[in-house]
């Protein structure tokens, strides 16, 4: 909803499950991170897309999590907020979600149907190679402070391929 200077969107909670591609077995230990934005489109160089918030959680035993419904608001002139907030999933030796080894039940831009459970499958990666390649997957224009554990569980994944533990900024 766009009033003016101050902006207010409610986001549902969302709810969903990380499996492996093959066995279709869940996956415990999977960040989930979704992140919020708001866009103005009335600039001289075009749209200008700007970090609002963060929710992130870790997947259960039984490969599932629930980011809580999100109020937001801001104070931001001319500006309107994205209906669907942008989602990045990582999990050890599995790599990234959105990236060639995963799939999901997410609409073409990203986003979930709210009244929709989903489901991310996640292909095992084979080799060393694959998984470093996987350890870059962050999303851009997030501080750091609102992706802990994304960053935290990337980097538990850079340590046990011998890598050095890294910082966003690092790699963007």
């Amino acid at each position: 909803m766009n009033s003016g200077c101050a902006i207010y969107h409610h986001y549902d909670p969302y709810y969903g499950k990380i499996v492996d591609a093959e066995t279709k077995q869940p996956l415990e230990g999977g960040v989930v991170l979704f992140y919020y934005v708001t866009y103005l489109y009335l600039s001289p160089g075009g749209p200008v897309t700007r970090y609002l918030d963060a929710q992130e959680v870790v997947s259960d035993k039984n490969g599932e999590f629930m980011i809580p419904a999100l109020n937001a608001f801001a104070f931001r002139p001319l500006s309107t907020f994205r209906e669907k907030p942008y989602i990045n999933i990582f999990k050890p030796r599995y790599g990234c979600y959105p990236g060639v080894w995963s799939t999901s039940s997410l609409v073409p831009n990203a986003a979930l149907h709210t009244d929709k459970y989903m489901t991310v499958e996640m292909r095992e990666l084979k080799d060393r190679s694959e998984r470093i390649a996987n350890t870059r997957c962050s999303p851009v224009s997030i501080p750091e402070n609102s992706m802990k554990k994304f960053i935290e569980i990337m980097n538990s994944e850079r340590i046990d391929l011998g890598l050095q533990p890294t910082h966003v900024k690092e790699y963007r």
